[in-house]
């Protein structure tokens, strides 16, 4: 499992029927509904369709009247203005707002994009005094600055005015040298939005100094708004739905560009194509290079230049793609196996870009909070950023060495740092001393409902498009499936990282993706699943669309086991997994580690602090396989060997007549040379194997001198009075049962065991 679950069961039965009747809906999409606090068609409307909704008055925000006197007269007088921007999809978006609307007001106006490893985050006192010697009065910065200090002091000694446009969290401590502070969160006043992303500050700010709200910018505040991962609050949610209707209509040239860089139909262009396309394009220049000319390509009218922009654009996005796939792989390999609780990896190989993405990567891989550092050899300083694991606060632990590193920020989730190479050794130790609680390792994932595979009708998608925009506080609805089998699997992309499933029943099949999820195929491979969790999506390939599930998480049954029957034995694996090798046998447990010099151990052993094992040789009899579950009932993963050369479920066990058929042979010719075929019976090997041993064990017969001989005075026994029959016999129902069956079965045997263990 990668996630914690998190089931709602609060759900309001009655309400949702009520509900499902007023609106003509699903009964699942009405449970959705029911639990988001839509109870009535009132609410429907007002929260989901946004009717009548209007922004709120960007005048709400403390600092906006005079924010405004201030531009316009700059404006007037024909100042210079300056706008400080950031490099993620936020800062650019938000520049090109702010760009556009001091445009239209015919405003001496320029932006600044600054360099992720030249200036680094935010207002940089070098980069200030490198910047504003070109006769600039106003500064005004955007997605950023609300916690500048040096520079802010700089720019007033030097009679240049700061205002400041940011959504970060505001320090206890402001510079008092800002001219004035426009932020949602602002103590001075009382905006209803406190979740504004950078772009929505600078678009209220647009709003104000032109007189009313313009559409045209929602395209770039949609953009931004949903790369920055806010709180999707009516009014986020109102940027994003008018901004995706003038994205659909291509009207921005630069974005236009990009789309067609991307392959994406208008029709097709959803809160995924900005999350997953268009943002990511955004924000590789500024982790490659510098980002300022996607704020020419969003803001010019030339063709030329834009085409040629777009390309570029394109090209560093291919380019990140390709570092940080090659960088992740390279730290996978460096970490894969780490028990630390805090997982670091370094090198000079690593683009410093795109350290971020692999940090993230591998935190939700690992459930453990991880840095990777970018190492310069030159300066032997090593740079690192930081991805948390579910609910820790990375942000506390790190501040608490910050005397170790040159530099430190962030917040509870993400941090930046800076440290002498010669510290990171130390560094690591000391952070492994760092308490994570446990159950705050993993990440939450919300579960809505159960359903079934034949719940998942095409109206039952366009119930749930309608909830879009998805994000923090509207998440994308979760449902669970139980009941299902595995149809097919196979994994595809080209490391194929990612895993194309069929979910059935008796009804229907769905086909299923589950992205980085192509290393699991074995436990779906082996019916190892008892549950998924699924999101609803639609599948365009080639201009066909098809409903589809997208795979979040499993749950995987417990034990897991796999079926090695009959397949080579994968000791280097199992050593590096940690499995342990089981024998019912001594003798073979012996000859096995001296051969293979490997650490086996007795079914009878005391396993209690091992959960993985393969049981390599075949027990004596089914009440001896039961048993070794019974006294292991802490296994988690138990993979199914049972070697034995000789398998009479195959050959089948002698009958009553066989063995009377043979004794006549031997009584009538006395003496026989010891080969099966001087037996023309003509009976398979293991079965005159079975018979002849178990006739010398009741001294029917003797051998002397490779010859078979009658034991004329031997006393009348039942074969049931053999130990040897009896042996075969277990033998040959342990195998019939558990060798013959197919992979499923087996596992259903063993499970239900387990099962009906637990129950007693």
């Amino acid at each position: 499992m990668k996630y914690e679950w998190i089931r709602n069961n609060s759900t309001d039965l009655k309400t949702a029927d009520r509900l499902q009747k007023e609106l003509a809906i699903s009964p699942l999409f009405a449970q959705i509904l029911v639990q988001r606090g839509i109870t009535s068609r009132s609410d429907f409307e007002s929260k989901i369709t946004l009717k009548d909704f209007q922004p709120y008055d960007p005048f709400l925000m403390a600092g906006m009247e005079r924010c405004c006197a201030r531009i316009h007269r700059a404006i007037e007088h024909g100042e210079q203005i300056l706008i400080y921007g950031d490099y993620d999809a936020d800062g650019v978006t938000a520049t090109s707002v702010l760009y556009e609307a001091l445009t239209i007001l015919g405003a001496d106006v320029r932006y600044y994009i600054p360099d992720r490893f030249m200036d680094g985050y935010g207002p940089n006192l070098g980069t200030y005094q490198r910047i504003l010697k070109t006769g600039v009065s106003l500064l005004i910065t955007v997605d950023n600055g609300v916690s500048g200090t040096d520079a802010f002091a700089w720019a007033k000694q030097n009679g240049i005015d700061v205002i400041v446009t940011d959504h970060h969290e505001i320090p206890k401590n402001i510079s008092k040298d800002i001219y004035e502070l426009i932020h949602p969160e602002d103590p001075r006043s009382d905006y209803p939005n406190k979740k504004l992303a950078g772009v929505g500050v600078a678009f209220k700010l647009a709003t104000a100094l032109l007189g009313k709200i313009q559409k045209q910018f929602l395209d770039l505040v949609a953009i931004g708004t949903i790369s920055d991962v806010v709180e999707l609050t009516p009014e986020n949610r109102y940027f994003v739905l008018e901004g995706l209707k003038i994205i659909r209509n291509r009207e921005r040239l630069g974005l236009n560009e990009i789309l067609n860089q991307c392959k994406i139909e208008s029709k097709n262009i959803t809160d995924e194509t900005i999350g997953f396309q268009i943002a990511p394009r955004i924000n590789s220049a500024g982790r490659l290079n510098n980002a300022g000319f996607v704020v020419e390509l969003l803001t010019t009218l030339n063709e030329s230049l834009v085409s040629r922009s777009a390309e570029e654009l394109e090209t560093l996005n291919q380019k990140r793609k390709e570092l940080s796939q090659r960088a992740f792989e390279e730290a996978w390999e460096k970490v894969r196996y780490s028990q630390d609780n805090i997982i670091i990896a370094a090198s000079s190989k690593w683009h410093e870009g795109i350290i971020g993405i692999v940090a993230a990567k591998i935190a939700e891989k690992k459930n453990r909070p991880t840095i990777i550092f970018h190492i310069n050899q030159k300066t032997k300083i090593a740079k690192g950023s930081a991805r948390t694991s579910g609910e820790i606060n990375l942000y506390n632990i790190l501040n608490t060495h910050r005397d170790m590193l040159l530099s430190f920020g962030g917040h509870a989730g993400a941090a930046g740092m800076s440290i002498k190479t010669t510290k990171l050794q130390q560094f690591h130790d000391v952070l492994q001393k760092s308490f994570l609680e446990i159950d705050k390792l993993k990440n939450k994932i919300l579960v809505n409902a159960t359903a079934n595979l034949s719940d998942f009708t095409e109206k039952l998608f366009l119930e749930l498009e309608a909830l879009r925009p998805f994000g923090p506080g509207n998440e994308q609805p979760v449902f669970s499936i139980k009941d299902f089998t595995i149809a097919s699997s196979f994994r595809i992309g080209q490391a194929k990282e990612h895993l194309k499933l069929t979910l059935a029943n008796k009804k229907v099949k769905l086909p299923t993706i589950g992205f980085r999820f192509g290393s699991d195929q074995k436990y779906f491979n082996s019916n190892n699943i008892s549950e998924v969790a699924v999101v609803l999506t639609l599948n365009n390939w080639k201009n066909k669309c098809q409903l589809q599930l997208q795979l979040l998480d499993y749950i995987p049954e417990v034990p897991l086991i796999f079926d090695q029957r009959e397949k080579p034995l994968q000791l280097t694996k199992w050593r590096d997994q940690n499995v342990r090798l089981i024998f019912f046998s001594k003798k073979n447990a012996n000859i096995f580690r001296e051969k293979y010099k490997q650490v086996t151990s007795l079914a009878t052993d005391n396993l209690l602090n091992i959960s993985k094992v393969a049981l390599i040789d075949q027990p004596k009899n089914k009440r001896m396989f039961y048993q070794f579950f019974t006294n292991n009932p802490q296994l988690s993963r138990i993979t199914i060997c049972l070697m034995d050369p000789f398998n009479l479920a195959i050959t089948g066990f002698p009958n009553r007549n066989e063995f009377s058929k043979c004794y006549k042979l031997i009584y009538q010719q006395k003496c026989l040379p010891l080969t099966f075929r001087g037996l023309n019976l003509g009976l398979k090997p293991a079965k005159m194997r079975v018979i002849l041993n178990v006739f010398f064990d009741l001294k029917f017969v003797t051998i002397k001198k490779g010859f078979l001989l009658i034991n004329e005075k031997a006393e009348f026994h039942s074969l049931l009075d053999s130990p040897v029959y009896q042996k075969y016999l277990d033998k040959y129902e342990f195998q019939s049962e558990f060798l013959l069956c197919s992979s499923a079965e087996l596992k259903t045997k063993i499970m239900s065991y387990y099962k009906k263990n637990e129950e007693v």
